[in-house]
């Protein structure tokens, strides 16, 4: 049997060491916006306002707290923008909402304009998408969405955003993964400033096109991801509704179909649901028909390759990943030897405990060796 002390040791061991490979998992996975500073060989970033936790904030930027809560904002910071090689104070901030994934910094993307009513202008040569304004410039990369200011904005400073855009996008190696529901919009006669993201009511609620009576139906309790978007010529709103389950989208669609019921709409509207997509087009029969037969599902696995020049030196990143590759295997080789350790104690002990029951020693016979040390012989027998 373990003794309790024993088996004590031996838990705490366990979950020191579990908690230790999952700090390193931890170390290895997390990143922060501001580690990429170093790689701007020709800025420097001066922090000015930095917010850890944008929960405890009524609103940031232009959005409340509850739309903020759906896209999954983790931090929001503000920076000024030194040239190294310009001795003059340079005029551009840089504005960063760090999500917990792309698709919340695409949401954030996507509704800037409806939120702070400035609207795009037009777009500068960029490899992410980006838009335009009056005194900003707009853009996103992997789970952060940036906004560049400076005022006033003349050709010169769009020079000199456009050069800070283009150095942030390509030190920052990360993907730009779009939403499901956006990668399945038709792509033709589709107007891309118009696409929008919505990732629950509240961010929802700002839409004014799709009938505020349909939204109970909707199921936005379900971890449900709207798109809308429009066609050219006539500009008909399409809204894509995705679902995390085929059967998720089915019983919604059933939902819809009978809210739509006692719904009048001036041109109509004409829904398909195809596996885990529910596409709705508000416009004329022959509109309907043209973009929602291109509304398809197939699922497929896409490999993404890291193309752009990493972050973080080679030469830092191999050191780093191979200081905690052997910090873990150093871990885990431990966890084993004092499993081995104590499972063969534990084994040996059994062992000696089973043949001590079942063959017990014998005992000593009680024989007794006298050594008479007053007797002289000399060779000859003692006298009487």
């Amino acid at each position: 049997m373990i003794s309790p002390s024993r088996r004590s040791l031996f838990c705490q061991s366990l979950a020191y060491t579990i908690l230790l490979i999952n700090l390193c998992q931890s170390l290895e996975a997390k990143t922060n916006i501001e580690h990429y500073w170093s790689n701007l060989k020709s800025y420097n970033l001066e922090k000015i306002t930095e917010t850890t936790e944008p929960q405890q904030q009524n609103q940031i930027g232009p959005f409340s707290q509850l739309v903020l809560d759906e896209y999954i904002l983790l931090s929001h910071s503000r920076w000024k923008i030194h040239s190294k090689n310009d001795s003059h104070p340079s005029p551009l901030e840089l504005e960063v909402y760090e999500m917990k994934d792309a698709t919340g910094a695409f949401g954030i993307f996507s509704a800037w304009d409806t939120y702070s009513k400035n609207f795009s202008k037009g777009h500068i040569q960029l490899t992410v998408d980006n838009h335009k304004h009056v005194n900003s410039l707009c853009f996103w990369r992997g789970p952060y969405f940036f906004r560049l200011t400076t005022s006033p904005i003349t050709d010169t400073n769009w020079k000199d955003i456009q050069k800070f855009a283009a150095s942030l996008t390509k030190i920052i190696s990360l993907a730009n993964i779009h939403p499901v529901t956006v990668i399945h919009l038709p792509k033709e006669g589709l107007v891309k400033d118009s696409i929008r993201v919505y990732l629950g009511e509240s961010s929802f609620a700002s839409n004014s096109q799709f009938p505020k009576r349909l939204h109970s139906a909707i199921g936005f309790d379900e971890d449900v991801e709207i798109t809308s978007a429009h066609y050219s010529p006539e500009n008909y709103p399409l809204f894509i509704l995705g679902y995390p389950t085929p059967a998720l989208a089915a019983a919604r669609s059933a939902s819809l179909q009978h809210a739509m019921k006692s719904y009048f709409s001036p041109h109509g509207i004409y829904m398909k649901r195809v596996g885990v997509l529910v596409a709705l087009f508000f416009g004329p029969e022959s509109e309907a028909k043209r973009v929602l037969k291109k509304v398809q599902y197939t699922p497929t696995i896409k490999w993404i390759y890291e193309k752009d020049a990493d972050p973080i030196p080679k030469t830092s990143r191999e050191e780093i990943v191979t200081f905690l590759g052997v910090f873990k295997r150093s871990i885990l080789m431990a966890l084993f030897l004092l499993s081995v350790t104590i499972g063969g104690g534990i084994g040996l002990g059994f062992i000696r405990y089973q043949i001590r029951l079942h063959h017990p020693p014998a005992a000593l016979k009680d024989t007794t060796i006298y050594l008479n040390l007053n007797s002289k012989t000399n060779g000859r027998n003692p006298k009487q």
